[in-house]
């Protein structure tokens, strides 16, 4: 009976270990998409698993036991959390890298202590050594999580993106970091010899300094990142201000001829000339029209907003006609997502070059919530045919001199992304691209469809 009730502890105990680790994990990569539901299947299902070389006699316990606890994680990581492959391999390697580092620092809390336990036992017998050893260890991850929550409450601008090539320094240390530790720590944990003080200290003051140091230049990284996006955006800010100046300063001189221009139509009773007059100043004074509106709503998303304004200069100096409408409240955190602004930008150059080529030159840009997601409805007239299986290949391009990698890195975001999905299709003359967002629920997106 005293066996049976030291085993539910010990089980109970790795359960809130995997807990705490899955989140601190899920937490430092912004994965707040995760549903309750899935962290709590998800953690379960790597409990039960990890139990199993408890319960059930295995040979060669020490490589059974890690590569049966290396296969729940990433099967969990992938399968239940949802994540790409890349994604997997980085949050199964920090939690394991976590959930031993504390281990360790709760070992030598306990031999300091002189209690006798090692995570070995385990496989061997349930002891009231290892019970506390796990309870210690519950601590130091609990104090974790508080930290790193504390560090993003104050760090409102902390982001972790995986999607260009200087990230992948950060999955390198921390594989750097598992190679240095984990054979360490297994064999102090599956052999019975005594371990100086000197070796503990040096492998955990190693893996300290390893950890802090990728910690530190994730933080440099994104800060200059944001730098780098705050600069591009006013950049873009002064040019639509100075192409708006320039239209008002056109207004201004060529006010006084659309005054008479009106006067003679009303004079004469020529009512479809005062509505034609109207319409060329409408269609020549656009972005004096437009730009209030971006400004209004899409501040608060500073690259998104960059990338705005700098298309309604662009459709301007092509003389394009563009209708921008936003119904309800634009949700300017699913605009500040990463990649959306470079999303929108490609979607926009697309819309951009097939409408100068087209006859009505036009572009109707609108925002909408609808059952909690964020949609972008872009649509623009075009000439010719569009062929829909190519449009979305690598390399592929209807322009002379263009990369054609526009819509296919598109498709490749949005399939990496559980929160976007991108719908195209064409209705008569007219291209129409929607991105959806989702603001709460996550759904495995599907490929593009065109």
């Amino acid at each position: 009976m005293e066996g049976f009730i030291l085993d539910a502890v010990l089980a109970a105990f790795t359960f809130v270990i995997i807990f705490l680790s899955v989140n601190l994990v899920l937490m430092v990569n912004n994965r707040a998409d995760v549903s309750v539901g899935r962290l709590a299947v998800s953690v379960l299902f790597m409990t039960v698993v990890n139990l199993i070389p408890m319960f059930v006699p295995v040979k060669n316990t020490l490589l059974t036991s890690f590569g049966i606890t290396m296969a729940a994680m990433f099967i969990g990581y992938r399968f239940i959390i949802k994540s790409n492959t890349i994604q997997t391999f980085l949050y199964t390697f920090s939690h394991l890298v976590v959930s031993m580092i504390c281990e360790f620092i709760a070992m030598i809390g306990m031999n300091l202590l002189k209690i006798n336990a090692s995570v070995g036992q385990l496989a061997e017998t349930a002891s009231f050594g290892i019970v506390i050893l796990r309870f210690a260890t519950v601590l130091f991850l609990f104090m974790l999580n508080m930290i790193v929550y504390a560090f993003k409450k104050k760090n409102k601008e902390y982001k972790i993106e995986f999607y260009d090539i200087k990230s992948y320094t950060v999955i390198i240390q921390i594989i750097l970091t598992m190679m240095l530790v984990v054979p360490n720590i297994l064999y102090f944990d599956y052999s019975h010899n005594t371990v100086s003080a000197f070796m503990i200290i040096f492998n955990f003051f190693s893996a300290f300094v390893i950890i802090f140091y990728s910690l530190y230049n994730i933080r440099k990284q994104n800060q200059l990142a944001i730098r780098e996006k705050e600069v591009e955006v006013l950049k873009m800010t002064g040019q639509s201000m100075e192409i708006s100046l320039q239209k008002l300063r056109e207004f201004k001189h060529d006010f006084p001829n659309f005054i008479q221009s009106i006067n003679g139509c009303v004079y004469l009773e020529d009512w479809n000339g005062l509505k034609e007059q109207i319409k060329i100043a409408q269609a020549e004074y656009s972005i004096c029209k437009t730009t209030p509106i971006v400004d209004s709503h899409f501040k608060n998303a500073p690259a998104f907003y960059g990338v705005f304004l700098s298309k309604i200069v662009i459709a301007e100096a092509k003389n394009i006609e563009m209708n921008l409408s936003v119904l309800g409240t634009v949700n300017t955190n699913a605009l500040a997502l990463p990649k959306i602004d470079r999303i929108f930008g490609i979607l926009m150059d697309n819309a951009l070059e097939a409408a100068a080529e087209s006859r009505d030159r036009k572009i109707d840009v609108k925002f909408s919530v609808e059952e909690n997601v964020q949609k972008i409805s872009i649509s623009n007239t075009y000439e010719g045919e569009i062929d829909r299986e190519k449009i979305v290949q690598r390399g592929f391009s209807s322009k002379e001199g263009h990369s054609g990698i526009g819509l296919y890195e598109v498709n490749h975001i949005v399939n990496t992304n559980n929160r976007l999905s991108l719908e195209t299709r064409r209705v008569g003359k007219t291209f129409v691209q929607i991105l959806s967002i989702e603001l709460a629920h996550v759904k495995r997106m599907e490929p593009l469809k065109v």
